[in-house]
């Protein structure tokens, strides 16, 4: 009976804690544009499916398989931002270079996986969102998808794939499940390119408002009958250019 009053515990706190995060990530998906609805589906469909592998290779007796929850539906958002031109794949492609260096240094081959510690895990998504900034300003494209892509994409390859050595010069039982994403909606990857995007957005945001800021002092020195309206019309500025909006 205990056992039972257990498992109905875990899976109550699970849940509990799943609303917690659900409420805390939202922001990051609505910066990248995505409905309320599809963010609910995603968060979910990403819980329940985090524990469902695809082996994709067996190398030296152990099996390399890939998440779907915790790395194939960031993915699929990643190629969904990719396809409608959201990001384009030479802008991408130097921040990515960025974020797998960061999330490969940041990162480390235990007993138990690969980990990374507070603070360091929240290095890569500061630095990617940060740079993203300054790429997509170029573009006139919105900023956090761009955060988002190179970041998703930087923590599979820096954190997972180039760690791979290490982990297979381990003494490992046979048939071990070595996993892609394996932590789930709790994954670097699929956290970290949601942090990025939020990261980007506050960069973005104390960056941009020191332009504006700067445009309406010009402007003041020509009309000092600017009313408050205008600072409305600032705050609005900002969000269309930050995003693209």
């Amino acid at each position: 009976m205990s056992s039972v009053v257990d498992w109905e515990m875990m899976y109550f706190i699970y849940f509990i804690f799943a609303m917690i995060l659900l409420g805390i990530i939202r922001k990051g998906f609505e910066v990248l544009g995505l409905s309320s609805r599809e963010i609910t589906t995603i968060f979910f469909l990403s819980l329940i499916l985090s524990f469902i592998y695809i082996p994709i290779t067996v190398i030296n007796g152990a099996i390399l398989s890939i998440s779907i929850g915790g790395a194939i539906i960031p993915l699929a958002i990643t190629w969904r931002l990719l396809r409608s031109k959201r990001v384009r794949a030479y802008e991408l492609l130097p921040i990515f270079v960025i974020a797998t260096i960061t999330s490969y240094l940041t990162t480390e081959v235990t007993d138990i996986g690969i980990v990374s510690y507070f603070p360091l895990y929240l290095i890569p998504p500061f630095l990617t969102g940060f740079f993203a900034y300054f790429s997509a300003t170029n573009s006139g494209k919105p900023v956090p998808p761009l955060a988002y892509s190179a970041q998703t994409l930087g923590a599979i390859l820096g954190a997972d794939l180039l760690h791979l050595p290490e982990i297979l010069s381990l003494k490992l039982p046979e048939g071990a499940n070595l996993v892609i994403g394996g932590a789930g909606v709790f994954d670097m990857i699929y956290l970290s390119g949601l942090f990025a995007a939020l990261f980007s957005i506050g960069a973005a945001r104390a960056l941009k408002r020191r332009e504006i800021e700067f445009e309406g002092f010009s402007l003041k020195t020509r009309d000092i009958t600017r009313t408050a309206s205008t600072f409305i019309d600032y705050e609005k500025e900002l969000e269309r250019r930050i995003l693209g909006k």
